[in-house]
């Protein structure tokens, strides 16, 4: 069975409600954009790190190295995107 090219999650969803899923540096597979709609924290893009808070969106590609660490408030959606389809997205990570 092939994977639909975009999967739709809640953040809670995403990581089962056990932060350390996002919290800890790692890489997927696939494409991800985030759009955080309640609550702020911070993210580690590609070794930088930067504040993010409401409607702030982040579009990582896939296998760049990411980690995101928010508050117990926050919430948001995520969009993941299978490498290689035909969406058009950045090459390098975006705030």
């Amino acid at each position: 069975m092939e994977l639909a090219p975009v999967r739709l999650f809640t953040l809670t969803q995403l990581t089962n409600g056990q932060d350390w899923r996002l919290s800890l540096p790692h890489d997927r597979p696939e494409h991800v954009i985030i759009w955080i709609t309640r609550g702020q924290g911070r993210a580690l893009l590609n070794g930088t790190r930067r504040g993010i808070g409401t409607h702030n969106a982040l579009i990582i590609p896939a296998r760049t190295l990411f980690a995101i660490d928010l508050g117990r408030q926050a919430t948001g959606h995520v969009a993941l995107i299978q490498d290689g389809s035909a969406i058009r997205l950045p090459e390098s990570p975006r705030q």
